[in-house]
């Protein structure tokens, strides 16, 4: 079911003059993406900034 509702996204971006694109981190979404013709050519970093330290807090 993934590959097909996939597929129809990338189709649909493609028709629409897009380029699509699948940042994939679990190991069965990477499949999906393999399958449907993506590569692998890089990675994304994610970081959680917390509230900003109160003015003179130590």
């Amino acid at each position: 079911m993934a590959r097909t509702v996939a597929s129809a996204a990338v189709r649909h971006a493609l028709a629409a003059g897009l380029l699509p694109q699948w940042r994939a981190r679990p190991e069965p979404s990477k499949r999906v993406a393999l399958a449907l013709g993506f590569r692998d050519v890089g990675f994304q970093v994610s970081i959680r900034l917390g509230p900003a330290p109160a003015v003179g807090a130590r």
